[in-house]
């Protein structure tokens, strides 16, 4: 049965779970990441893990742009990131070094990782660091999963690594690759994917495929904590859109809290306009500044 869904910037449409509780809205293409910061209810203390395919980077990003505004933000992965490039890291806080005994006090974004590794690289995120990151900043975003810069992919038995402190599970997956066939050349782990979705090598992606990547044990949302998120990223017109859409329609994701499909852009309008007040997050920076 299809899920209703709101549409954000249009009529407003509401569903229920079962519980009476408001269950899923969906944004049109273009999302406005302050925006997108209200429906997902990101507030000081929260815990987003991100896992999936194309898109992670840009939306943990885009999150911890505007985040950063007015609060500390940590990025971290699970697994393995790259190193922050020009401009997009406040501080780098390795496991041990000097830096994690120096105050956070202002706003910016802060990277926290185990260490440094070969290929330009931080690993890890271990429990002294998620406690680190939880007592010394006030939003924590992890990349919690890996697909070697590729749309697709199939999970490892260990796979993804979302921490038990998440609250929201964001599942990301693009949908261009509909229609198109599929192979090691776009898809991470082609033989763990073969076994989820049934495709074999140049077999032509289809909405059924993708649906057995989310709502499979072994998918998107296996190892998932607190409230689950789908984005079907990167759907840049409504063709695309239609193919979300094909997928929402092809099973019953009633497990899924929240759908959202579009492309993530940021908006420059100089507003400062994160949702968490100066106060929220001045209240927190207070608490650590002695840290």
């Amino acid at each position: 049965m299809r899920k209703q869904v709101m549409d954000f910037f249009q009529k407003s449409v509401t569903s229920y779970n079962r519980n009476g509780k408001v269950q899923t809205r969906r944004y049109k293409l273009e999302i406005n990441i302050r925006e997108l910061i209200f429906y997902l209810n990101i507030h000081v203390g929260s815990v987003i893990s991100v896992v999936g395919s194309g898109g992670k980077t840009t939306l943990i990003s885009a999150l911890a742009r505007e985040l950063s505004k007015r609060c500390r933000v940590c990025v971290a992965a699970s697994t393995k990131m790259k190193y922050p490039g020009a401009g997009e890291c406040d501080r780098l806080i390795l496991r041990g070094s000097p830096q994690m005994l120096q105050p956070v006090t202002v706003p910016g974004i802060y990277y926290v990782a185990d260490e440094e590794v070969p290929g330009h690289k931080l690993h890890g995120f271990s429990q002294e660091m998620v406690d680190w990151a939880r007592a010394n900043t006030d939003v924590l975003l992890i990349e919690a999963d890996g697909s070697r810069t590729l749309p697709l992919k199939g999970w490892s038995d260990y796979e993804p690594v979302v921490i038990r402190e998440t609250d929201t599970t964001i599942g990301v997956m693009p949908v261009f690759l509909l229609g198109k066939p599929v192979d090691e050349t776009n898809v991470h782990r082609f033989d763990a994917f073969s076994q989820i979705t049934g495709a074999k090598r140049g077999d032509i992606l289809t909405a059924e495929h993708m649906l057995r990547l989310i709502e499979s044990p072994k998918g998107l949302f296996g190892k998932a904590v607190g409230e689950k998120v789908l984005f079907f990223s990167q759907v840049q017109n409504e063709a695309q859109e239609d193919m979300a859409n094909a997928i929402v329609d092809a099973g019953d994701l009633s497990f899924i809290d929240k759908i959202i499909i579009g492309c993530i852009y940021s908006d420059d309008s100089g507003d400062p306009g994160c949702p968490l007040t100066s106060t929220e997050c001045d209240g927190e920076m207070s608490k650590g500044a002695g840290i």
